[in-house]
């Protein structure tokens, strides 16, 4: 079964990935007596987490997502994210990706671009 996959999504997960593989931070710290002493500052791991999660090529579990993952999804913004959390937390796990629709600003437009990319 083929997957699409958001552009905006894919175009993030490669971001990510390449800023993981390259961000490296270097300073010259030069204390008083005049010796030079070179620090490497890696930050590669809050990079990997943030990859990591958006890399997930696969379809986004509804009834598991944080924010961050589903406002990778085409049309979902923070403030639809936040409202999909808040139905989960009052009404228990969707049983089916249509319920999505039951969700506040969430209707048929918003669902034929997600439904692909969601699943229970």
């Amino acid at each position: 079964m083929k997957h699409k996959i958001g552009y905006k999504r894919l175009i993030l997960a490669l971001l990510f990935l390449y800023l993981s593989a390259v961000v490296t931070v270097t300073m010259v710290i030069r204390p008083s007596v005049g010796r030079s002493v070179a620090v490497s500052n890696t930050v590669t791991s809050a990079v990997s987490s943030a990859a990591l999660s958006s890399a997930n090529t696969g379809p986004i579990n509804i009834n598991t997502a944080t924010a961050e993952q589903l406002i990778t999804l085409d049309g979902i913004g923070p403030e639809k994210a936040a409202n999909i959390i808040a139905y989960r937390s009052q009404n228990g796990d969707f049983l089916d990706i249509s319920e999505i629709m039951n969700v506040s600003g969430i209707g048929e437009a918003t669902y034929e671009k997600i439904k692909d990319n969601i699943c229970v």
